[in-house]
């Protein structure tokens, strides 16, 4: 009887175990998705505006960005910097 509970909580230990790996993702990829995200993002917002009015929604947008950014515990300062410069340029 001890064997087939001790074997029982090996496997439930295990798929535990591998559920919890599953859902993590490399800090890479992560950032890698945040700043496609972001670069969607402001290219929807530059497409679905008026000629006037994009260098303002722009301005909004990359405030924003910033400041996400600076809370972000992915990005250092400097990273952060420059993928607001990269998007600044779009």
């Amino acid at each position: 009887m001890e064997i087939v509970l001790s074997i029982l909580l090996l496997i439930i230990l295990l798929f535990l175990i591998y559920k919890n790996k599953k859902n993590i993702k490399p800090t890479a990829q992560k950032k890698y998705e945040l700043i496609n995200s972001y670069k969607k993002e402001l290219e929807d917002i530059l497409k679905n505006c008026k000629e006037e009015d994009r260098l303002t929604l722009k301005k909004q947008y990359l405030q924003k960005l910033n400041s996400e950014l600076s809370r972000n515990i992915y990005f250092d300062e400097n990273e952060a910097k420059k993928i607001v410069q990269d998007l600044a340029r779009l």
